[in-house]
């Protein structure tokens, strides 16, 4: 008979966040290591599950729970940041998120599904935080072991936290260390993150671990043509995988194009750059300033099996994020991975560089090495008009890569649900 564990993942397909992709491989391979998951998740109205979702899914027992409303972020739809925001005025003054009414509201059925699944323990991530507040309950009332995933750093997070309001704050930074003191296990998705916490927070010292996101290169599709897109052949075509917003800003990337464009102007009439949505608030100010919009192009978004299709379409593909969030590791990292153009890192956490560096997949520049970045693009340009290969071109290193796939996070996932169970 296998174990049974319970994920509280508010995020998950088809509901297509990048908090989403992490507990759906979890998910894949726990059943195949012989666990019995169920997942608790927020429900997707305007969004299905894709054949191949359906497929890992299938026999997987689903809560998901109805929204009565639309939540959107409204900064997608604003040309500045200087403009208001109800929403955003909102989740700065709500503790701990705006899902946790939800999450209140549906106690009565979401402990329903819980005591009908009877899991062996339960594992939530976070952001929203919300889910961590709800496993917790659910825990206490199920009597079982709680292992809490900190996607994302909370409160020590020196970027997101800057605008949170009081007395929000307050309830933030008492959960959070509530969630240090009852939960059997944190894992982080960074040891940058992880770091932080454990200086922050001593008493977790012993019950930490960092599961890095994973791949699954048996869930991408292998069609080629699938998604084929008309990108200018004399052009150097650079994929940002992602939306560019206010935690993963353009800022790095337009100060080495700044930098381009003072020093090779010709180069940089080559260079665009590609993402799932349009620039927004300082971005927008800042490459109007540069004259460079015409530099960022739109592209539509595709479901998550498709997307080293897409990427294997560009010459280059770039990773950042905001240039003071030096304690993550990017998700997108990890899709990188597995794909066959070089990775373009300007991703402050040093981190990110030696992965980079370990499996070969390209190069990695800090925040003050913008001439060393922008001489790098000036190179890839020349070569891709000389229809020669890029640097860092076919060289990764399968080895160390093989380290990101989804079934040996899941196994160090397994190692530490059986720690707990053992420990009952």
């Amino acid at each position: 008979m296998s174990n049974k564990v319970l994920l509280i993942a508010p995020y998950f397909p088809p509901r297509r966040r990048v908090g989403s992709i992490r507990p759906f491989r979890f998910v894949t391979y726990l059943k195949e290591l012989g666990w019995s998951p169920a997942v608790i998740c927020i429900k997707e109205e305007n969004r299905s599950l894709t054949e191949k979702e359906i497929k890992v899914l299938e026999g997987v027992p689903l809560l998901q729970v109805g929204i009565p409303f639309s939540k959107k972020n409204d900064l997608q739809k604003r040309d500045s940041i200087k403009k208001f925001s109800l929403s955003e005025f909102i989740d700065n003054r709500f503790p701990l998120d705006t899902w946790f009414p939800l999450f209140i509201k549906e106690k009565k059925n979401i402990l329903d599904f819980s005591r009908n699944f009877n899991p062996d323990l339960v594992w939530s991530t976070s952001d929203p935080w919300s889910a961590n507040y709800l496993a917790a309950k659910v825990s206490k009332v199920l009597n079982t072991p709680w292992v809490a995933d900190m996607r994302d750093p909370w409160t020590l997070c020196n970027i997101r936290y800057k605008s949170r309001k009081w007395p929000a704050t307050i309830v933030d930074k008492k959960f959070e260390r509530k969630i240090m003191q009852e939960a059997g296990y944190i894992t982080f998705t960074a040891k940058a993150t992880e770091k932080k916490y454990t200086q922050h927070y001593p008493v977790i010292r012993n019950k930490t671990k960092t599961i890095y996101n994973s791949f699954d290169r048996s869930f991408y599709e292998s069609d080629v043509t699938s998604h084929t897109l008309e990108l200018p052949k004399e052009k150097l075509n650079i994929l940002f995988l992602g939306k560019f917003r206010e935690l993963s800003t353009a800022t790095d990337i337009l100060r080495v194009l700044e930098t381009l464009q003072e020093n090779d102007p010709e180069k940089l009439k080559s260079v665009y750059i590609y993402s799932f949505g349009d620039l927004v608030g300082e971005d927008l100010e800042y490459v109007k300033k540069l004259d460079l919009e015409d530099h960022f192009k739109t592209i539509s978004m595709v479901p998550n099996e498709k997307v080293i299709n897409l990427a294997n379409q560009f010459d280059l593909l770039l990773l950042s994020t905001h240039p003071e969030r030096n304690d993550i590791v990017p998700a997108k990292l990890i899709d990188y991975l597995i794909c066959k153009p070089p990775v373009f890192s300007l991703a402050p956490n040093n981190e990110v560089g030696e992965i980079v560096e370990k499996t070969k997949i390209g190069v990695h520049f800090i925040g003050n090495e913008r001439n060393e970045a922008a001489n790098f693009l000036a190179e890839c340009v020349l070569l891709k008009l000389s229809n020669k290969e890029l640097p860092y071109q076919g060289i990764s290193n399968q080895v160390e890569i093989n380290n990101f796939n989804a079934k040996q996070t899941t196994l160090q996932l397994v190692d530490i649900f059986k720690k707990l169970i053992e420990n009952e």
